[in-house]
Parts: structure tokens; sequence; C-alpha cells
């Protein structure tokens, strides 16, 4: 009667034990990434958004992502193509007075 339960509970183990094993190894496979192009960024919008802003925002998407979509080892990441549409919209705004 109760051996679905207990079979649930040790699936879940498993499942707990996979997540954490592969989450520390992406941590710091993404952390420096996020550090260069937050350089990058940082120079970019006249140091109005540095290595630090893209840290945390990177880590916030990527857990709202993961608690929202129910995948929680999706890699969200931040690209050369993302700080360069940031450069060019931050131009954008110069231009227009908006920044």
């Amino acid at each position: 009667m109760f051996s679905d339960y207990f079979g649930d509970l040790k699936g879940l183990y498993k499942c707990t034990k996979n997540s954490l094993d592969n989450t520390f190894p992406f941590t710091f496979a993404l952390l420096l990434p996020g550090i260069a192009f937050g350089v990058l960024h940082s120079s970019y919008t006249n140091k109005k958004m540095d290595s630090k802003d893209v840290v945390v925002a990177q880590a916030m998407s990527g857990f709202l992502y993961s608690i929202f979509s129910g995948q929680h080892l999706v890699v969200v990441s931040t690209t050369i193509p993302v700080v360069l549409f940031t450069k060019i919209i931050y131009t954008i705004s110069l231009k227009l007075g908006y920044a």
C-alpha cells in the first residue's frame, strides 16, 4: 500500500541529488562570462551597469525562469548579442535624451 509513496521519496532524493550535483559546476561556469560581459556593459553604458548588476540579473532571471518554467537546469546566460543590443539601445536613448 505504501510502496508507491516510498518509491516517490526515493525518486525525489535522486532527482534532488542530481540537480545539486549539476548546479554547482554550472554556477562557476556561468559566473566568469557574467563578470566578463559585465565589464563590457560597464564600458558601453558609462558605468551605469557593471558586473555586479549583470551577475545579479542573471541569477534572478535564471531563478525565476526555473520556477515558472519547471525546467530547473536551463542555462540562462548573458551573451555578446545581448551586450551589443544593450549598447545600441543605450546609444539611441542618449541621442534621444532619455538616459
